[in-house]
């Protein structure tokens, strides 16, 4: 008779939100190279229930999808980038809708990464309103893509900043180092 055990949460016990820009700030090569990288940063994720990925305008995967993490990365690298402006309200409204669909009895973490290549005023207009309504458990790291793109802007979100500036690199800066905390692993 064989004994069950339970394989530990990989990276950790939280849920991981994946959110990419699909707006047509991002030249197409580096949407693909976003894309792409997202891909590979789930390859090691074991539970894919726990993982969303998704657009302002285009959806992966939403919580609880029960779809694999290979048929994920078909659709990762399939998804075409919209000709729509950037918008973090939308951002916030999409992960807040997503975030009400799980029952998070343990009060994990839930690790959303936002990537982002247009900090304008037109592209944060009015994101408080739906970011005042996300629960305490979610943990906010924004991916910055490009050079032109500010912090400071963000600061009234999170302050947790991974930075993309080169994307001849197949990974934000520090990644390595940063990943397990924008992951929601570390309080």
């Amino acid at each position: 008779m064989s004994t069950v055990t339970d394989m530990p949460y990989l990276p950790c016990q939280s849920w991981i939100s994946f959110s990419y820009d699909d707006s047509y700030a991002l030249e197409n090569a580096n949407y693909r190279a976003q894309m792409s990288f997202i891909s590979s940063a789930i390859t090691n994720i074991n539970y894919p229930d726990r993982l969303r990925v998704n657009g302002v305008f285009t959806n992966v995967a939403s919580f609880n999808s029960h779809q694999t993490i290979s048929q994920m990365q078909a659709e990762i690298i399939s998804v075409q980038q919209t000709a729509i402006s950037y918008s973090l309200l939308q951002e916030f409204g999409n992960l807040l809708t997503d975030v009400k669909t799980i029952e998070n009895n343990q009060n994990w973490t839930i690790g959303a990464l936002i990537f982002i290549s247009d900090t304008s005023d037109s592209a944060l207009a009015n994101a408080n309103i739906f970011f005042s309504q996300l629960p305490p458990s979610v943990k906010i790291t924004f991916v910055l893509l490009g050079p032109t793109t500010e912090s400071t802007k963000l600061t009234q979100f999170s302050t947790n900043f991974i930075y993309w500036k080169d994307f001849s690199q197949p990974q934000p800066d520090s990644w390595d180092t940063l990943s397990y905390a924008a992951f929601g692993c570390q309080q």
